[in-house]
């Protein structure tokens, strides 16, 4: 407690150095000129402390209490320090379970993709594990579901075409053959494994490749709806083993998801040219007269 000038009358502690003595100048004295309030600033022995005054009305006295600012505090900061330590906490913990969720639906959906890209490019056998959450594992079964059913139907078309006596090529927009038969490999000596990415230009002899593929771009950008190329006998084509052989063929095309597809079906008629060229020599050769 001070007076009107300045000097102190009573102090809680350590009474004998200050009362009876003016209160040291420091920066309480920013304060002087309210009658009230707080104020935090540094004491005579340099502590900084929190501080509330007070103005006595009618004799001018000022009364002022102070504490240490880190002893107001203390309690505020170790609520602030456990809660910081408790957002922490919790945000580490989401952090992890949204890493966990991530990976339990990005791992799924990778090997979704792996199996997708290994089909595309031919690999039917491939299936996805169906490991992950409930909705997941939903889509990952049904997928490999899809992929039986596809692989069945495939079996099943080249079941059909395997027991056709007729070679069956399916050429993609390049030319480049994409499906063939069992005939086909027969008929060309060749396996399928070879045949499929091969030119079909590369099954003609060499004389007739460039206007077969002239021809077969004029006929791929003709009417859709006119999809059928029709008979064409007297070809000739060419085996792996280097030998010219005649052959009846027809070729037609169609649109699969924007993506053309040309498939020819050719007939190996060297036995049929044969008979015949013996059935026309043993008339010939008759002195007697014959009609057909």
């Amino acid at each position: 407690v001070v007076d009107g000038d300045g000097k102190m009358l009573l102090r809680s502690s350590r009474a004998e150095k200050f009362v009876g003595g003016r209160r040291p100048v420091d920066a309480l004295d920013i304060g002087q000129r309210a009658d009230a309030g707080f104020v935090e600033a540094a004491g005579w022995d340099g502590t900084r402390r929190l501080f509330a005054f007070r103005s006595v009305p009618g004799v001018g006295w000022r009364v002022s209490s102070g504490l240490p600012t880190a002893a107001v505090f203390a309690d505020y900061k170790a609520s602030l320090l456990r809660s910081a330590v408790l957002v922490t906490a919790v945000l580490v913990a989401a952090l992890a379970l949204a890493w966990q969720l991530g990976a339990s639906i990005s791992r799924p959906v990778s090997r979704l993709r792996r199996t997708a890209r290994r089909v595309a490019e031919g690999a039917s056998d491939e299936r996805v594990d169906e490991r992950g959450p409930p909705e997941l594992r939903a889509v990952l079964h049904d997928f490999n579901r899809m992929l039986d059913a596809l692989a069945l139907s495939q079996a099943r078309l080249q079941s059909v075409f395997d027991s056709t006596s007729e070679a069956i090529l399916t050429a993609d927009a390049s030319q480049r053959i994409v499906f063939a038969n069992r005939a086909a490999a027969r008929t060309f000596a060749m396996p399928i494994e070879r045949l499929v990415g091969a030119e079909m230009g590369a099954l003609l002899p060499q004389r007739y490749r460039q206007h077969h593929r002239a021809a077969v771009e004029r006929f791929g950008q003709s009417d859709p709806l006119s999809r059928a190329m029709g008979h064409r006998p007297g070809l000739l084509a060419l085996r792996s083993v280097g030998t010219e052989f005649p052959i009846e063929a027809s070729i037609s095309h169609v649109d699969v998801n924007g993506q053309r597809l040309y498939t020819a079906v050719l007939r190996d008629i060297t036995e049929r040219q044969q008979a015949e060229a013996t059935f026309a020599a043993a008339l010939a050769s008759m002195t007697d007269a014959v009609c057909v």
